[in-house]
């Protein structure tokens, strides 16, 4: 996949997330801290930034970035850290 795809899928994972964002801060939920996990390469960069601004306290934000990485390096990453959320 070319990384302007890339580039593509992940601005509209970062739309439909900040929607999802919005929906959940709109409700009322215990203050539990929740926390996402961004990993991916350099197409991801800006993009925390981008998403800082839409979360609240409850949440904390983590990001990942291993340049030059294929989706099997993102994808074993991912598979390390979930042991670790």
């Amino acid at each position: 996949m070319s990384s302007e795809v890339n580039g593509d899928m992940t601005h509209r994972v970062i739309t439909d997330l900040r929607e999802s964002i919005n929906v959940y801060q709109n409700r009322k939920h215990p203050s539990t801290k929740h926390r996402i996990v961004l990993i991916g390469d350099s197409n991801m960069r800006g993009y925390v930034s981008s998403l800082e601004p839409l979360l609240n306290s409850n949440y904390n934000l983590y990001s990942v970035m291993k340049t030059g990485s294929d989706t099997n390096e993102l994808k074993k990453s991912a598979n390390e850290m979930k042991p670790h959320l």
